[in-house]
């Protein structure tokens, strides 16, 4: 989790600074939408974060560890999964219908 939500930002800034000259960076300039772009892509990296920290890496290790065979646990990751994905579908739409 430390890795992709925090490191990535972190490499991403640090990479700019280091690969692009003083030049280019210089003549960078913020427009009206980069800020709400940011914002987006925020939310993107924590919600993958936290899909895959939260759900795929604990459900595998389970699956591995206890050697689960597929039934009720399957069912309910997979009803979870549904259910999260609906409720991002549902968010999404909210949010695109809130900016027209």
């Amino acid at each position: 989790m430390l890795i992709i939500g925090i490191g990535l930002p972190i490499s991403l800034r640090l990479s700019t600074a280091l690969v692009a000259p003083k030049a280019m960076r210089a003549a960078l300039v913020a427009v009206p939408g980069d800020q709400m772009l940011a914002a987006k892509v925020s939310w993107q990296i924590n919600r993958i974060t936290l899909v895959l920290c939260g759900l795929l890496v604990p459900g595998i290790l389970l699956f591995i560890a206890y050697d689960i065979d597929a039934g009720p646990v399957i069912a309910a990751m997979k009803w979870l999964a549904i259910g999260l994905m609906a409720v991002s579908v549902a968010i999404g739409a909210w949010q695109r219908r809130k900016q027209s």
